[in-house]
C-alpha cells in the first residue's frame, strides 16, 4: 500500500469487473476510499469485498444504473452522506454490441450511447458540486476506447460505439474548461484493445496482451498531483500490445 491517494474519496463506475475492478482495486492499494457501483448489485458487492481494507479505509459497492438519472442522484448522495466530498471520478461505465448499421436499431444506438456518453455527463454533473466545495484539486478521469476512435476500420460494426466514444473525448475537453476555475482537472483514457469480457464477447476471436491492470495504472497517475494529475483536457491514447 503506498498511500499516494491516502483518505482521498473515489468513485468508480463499471466497477465489478475489468478495467473498472482494476483501477477500484489500485486506488485501494493507494489507500483511497473507494465507491464502486454497477449495475448488478450481486456483481458489485462481491468486487468490493474482494479488495482488502486497510485500517479505517472504506470499501463500498453500490448498485446503481449510471445512465439514469435518478440512480446517479441516489450514488452521489450517498457519497456525500458518507464522506462529505468526493476527490475523484472514474467514468469507466460502457456497453458495446457488435451490430452492422444497416441492422443498428434505435434501442441499441441508444443503449450505447447511454452507457458510453450519458452516464459519464450524468456522474460528471453530480461529482461537479462535491469537488467545487473540495479546497483541494480534484479529478474527473474518463475512459475512452482508441479502437473506437483511431481504429474504426480495424473493428466494423462500432458505429454507436464509436459515436459515443468520440462524446466522450469532447466531453473531457469542454469538462476541462468548465472545471478550470475550480481546479477540477478533467482527462480521458483511450485504450485500444484490452483483454475483458466486453472484448472477449464481441469479437471472440480476437486477442490481446494488454490486461485491465495495465490500463488501471494509468488511469492512477491521471489521479495523481505529482504525476499526470497536473493535466487538464488531455486525451492520453494507449497503443496496446497486441
Amino acid at each position: 500500500m503506498n498511500e499516494m491517494l491516502k483518505n482521498k474519496v473515489a468513485v468508480v463506475t463499471g466497477a465489478s469487473r475489468g478495467v473498472g475492478l482494476a483501477t477500484a482495486r489500485c486506488l485501494a492499494e493507494a489507500g483511497a476510499h473507494v465507491v464502486m457501483c454497477s449495475r448488478s448489485e450481486e456483481d458489485i458487492l462481491g468486487a468490493a469485498q474482494s479488495i482488502p481494507c486497510h485500517g479505517s479505509q472504506k470499501i463500498i459497492g453500490i448498485a446503481a444504473d449510471v445512465s439514469k438519472k435518478t440512480d446517479v442522484e441516489r450514488l452521489f448522495h450517498s457519497v456525500n452522506e458518507l464522506f462529505g466530498t468526493l476527490d475523484i471520478l472514474i467514468n469507466n461505465a460502457g456497453y458495446l454490441a457488435v451490430t452492422a448499421f444497416e441492422d443498428l436499431d434505435e434501442a441499441i444506438w441508444d443503449q450505447t450511447i447511454n452507457a458510453n456518453l450519458k452516464s459519464a455527463y450524468l456522474c460528471s454533473h453530480a461529482a461537479f458540486p462535491l469537488m467545487i466545495s473540495n479546497p483541494t484539486p480534484t479529478h474527473i478521469i474518463n475512459v475512452s476506447s482508441l479502437s473506437g476512435i483511431r481504429f474504426v476500420e480495424k473493428f466494423p460494426g462500432m458505429a454507436a460505439y464509436v459515436a459515443a466514444k468520440h462524446g466522450v473525448t469532447g466531453l473531457t475537453e469542454a469538462l476541462s474548461v468548465e472545471g478550470k476555475p475550480h481546479d477540477i482537472r478533467v482527462n480521458c483514457v483511450a485504450p485500444g484493445t484490452v483483454d475483458t469480457r466486453m472484448l472477449n464477447d464481441n469479437f471472440p476471436d480476437f486477442s490481446t496482451n494488454t490486461q485491465p491492470k495495465d490500463i488501471a495504472k494509468i488511469i492512477i497517475a491521471f489521479c495523481d498531483d505529482n504525476t499526470f494529475g497536473v493535466a487538464s483536457g488531455t486525451t492520453f491514447e494507449v497503443m496496446c500490445n497486441d
